[in-house]
């Protein structure tokens, strides 16, 4: 594949509508519901469009998501399978879930 057509994608933690959201190409495809607690997000519900399905864009939103959570010293309560799923796979999720 050649690296300059290669999909650009881009996770932001979008407050205003309690998500979190992976922008392909500058479409929006995946989304990551969250509510904050003082020390943590609780993730209730991760989606990715039905026609964008089966590309592993809910592994780069949760990576994305991981990452902010590091950056920001939080943790995650993952309520969601797909985002539970996620996190307790990575090998140092111990100190990143709560509940």
């Amino acid at each position: 594949m050649d690296p300059s057509s290669a999909p650009v994608s881009l996770v932001t933690r979008n407050d205003a509508a309690g998500r979190y959201e992976l922008h392909v190409d500058g479409e929006l495809v995946s989304i990551a519901d969250f509510s904050t607690r003082s020390d943590a997000i609780v993730v209730p519900h991760v989606e990715t469009r039905r026609d964008r399905r089966d590309n592993g864009y809910s592994h780069v939103l949760l990576a994305g998501v991981v990452d902010d959570l590091r950056e920001r010293s939080l943790q995650i309560v993952p309520l969601c399978p797909a985002a539970r799923a996620y996190v307790a796979a990575l090998p140092d999720a111990d100190d990143l879930i709560t509940h």
